[in-house]
């Protein structure tokens, strides 16, 4: 800082010089938004199943994606489960990636999903098909396959033809009728939860009224609201 030996006899303010900077969000909002994919009525999409060791239910993981001038692009993610207990995270996860997908620069995200480690050190997939460190890794391995799946072909209707003539996939009527089939009995198994209570023990949904007890219908569980008392 340079000292001032004389008097001041004049001053002036000069024009800008306090002018308050603009806040982060307002330089935001200023700069022009990427645009996002808008999701059409009809979507194509690819369901992978997966069933850690241990787990009472499997987790259904499904990927869509909608043909572009481009090429096919993914647009959402959903997982279904039984399990209540993963609801919130399944939530969190489908909502953040659905997002990436639709900001169009999702290359990155197969990278951190197979970066996440258990802490148990992971588990072998179903059918010895290779070893995953996490439940995150194998979500990740099923959309690294799901987007090379994609890439690969030109429309929807290619994905669908190429699945249909696999030999090792059967009738394509037979594996949609399966699929409809399993997501009908997961609804009716949701359903049938909300009647249920809480297991303060298990944590799943299945505390039911019997003999004037709140019982669990888990055999590995069976707590009663009784033992409490």
């Amino acid at each position: 800082m340079k000292a001032i030996n004389r008097k001041i006899l004049t001053a002036e303010v000069v024009k800008g010089a306090l002018e308050p900077k603009p806040l982060v969000a307002e330089s935001m909002a200023s700069k022009p938004r990427m645009s996002l994919l808008k999701r059409p009525s009809k979507v194509y999409g690819m369901t992978y199943k997966i069933k850690p060791p241990g787990a009472d239910h499997a987790m259904y993981v499904t990927f869509n994606y909608m043909s572009t001038s481009e090429g096919n692009k993914p647009i959402e993610m959903f997982i279904n489960s039984k399990d209540p207990s993963h609801l919130q995270w399944i939530m969190t996860v489908t909502r953040l990636v659905s997002a990436i997908f639709r900001n169009g620069n999702y290359d990155f995200v197969v990278e951190e999903l197979n970066a996440v480690f258990a802490a148990d050190g992971g588990y072998w997939k179903e059918g010895g098909n290779g070893r995953v460190n996490s439940t995150m890794h194998h979500i990740g391995q099923c959309l690294e396959e799901f987007l090379d799946e994609i890439s690969s072909a030109t429309t929807g209707e290619q994905v669908l033809q190429e699945i249909s003539s696999a030999p090792e996939n059967g009738d394509l009527a037979d594996v949609a009728e399966a699929a409809i089939q399993a997501h009908v009995a997961e609804a009716t198994a949701l359903q049938a939860v909300t009647s249920k209570r809480q297991c303060p023990k298990c944590n799943y949904y299945s505390m039911i009224s019997k003999g004037g007890c709140w019982e669990c219908e888990r055999e590995k569980c069976g707590h009663s609201s009784c033992e409490d008392s």
